[in-house]
């Protein structure tokens, strides 16, 4: 009995701490891509997580990787990728704070064999004022953006307006991805 309890209590360890630094996240878009000539079926996902950029890049890219596995399972498909964002509205206005392309079977995306995962990273987290100025940006989009024409001028005056800060400064940072596996 007591080697009954004890496994139990092992079990209850490990699939806690599997999880320890596991974030809640919320699936925002999910999208499926078919390429029919080489027989793939491919999913592109982005997931918000809320306050990420206090959060370790280490839990977020368990989170990306668990949001991966668990998005391809309930979809059947090949490859996903999955695109990480603190907000639905820094979605259009900034770039993916983490960027995490599962396929099982080994053959990527195109179906060429680019391995089981490959994941690249923010090295520099943003700091808040960006994030703001990309979800300002991502907010006001729509309204500035008619047909295949933008009024980036009417846009950024805008952004720096509600935002309280300079012309030049009311545009989305890039943000560079570093490969990290």
């Amino acid at each position: 009995m007591r080697k009954v309890f004890l496994f139990c209590c092992m079990l209850v360890l490990l699939s806690t701490s599997a999880f320890a630094g596991m974030l809640d996240y919320q699936i925002v878009e999910l999208q499926r891509f078919d390429a029919t000539k080489i027989n793939r079926h491919r999913l592109r996902t982005d997931i918000v997580i809320k306050d990420v950029i206090a959060k370790p890049m280490s839990d977020i890219i368990e989170t990306s990787k668990f949001a991966a596995a668990d998005v391809l399972k309930k979809n059947k498909a090949h490859a996903v990728t999955v695109r990480v964002y603190p907000s639905e509205h820094f979605i259009r206005g900034g770039t993916p704070l983490c960027i995490t392309e599962y396929s099982p079977d080994g053959y990527g995306w195109s179906g060429t064999g680019s391995g089981i995962w490959a994941v690249q990273a923010a090295g520099t987290m943003p700091d808040a004022k960006t994030v703001r100025i990309a979800e300002e940006w991502g907010r006001l989009y729509p309204k500035y953006h008619k047909g295949l024409d933008t009024d980036e001028k009417g846009l950024r005056k805008e952004i720096a307006k509600n935002l309280k800060i300079p012309y030049d400064d009311a545009a989305p940072a890039f943000i560079f991805l570093d490969k990290m596996e």
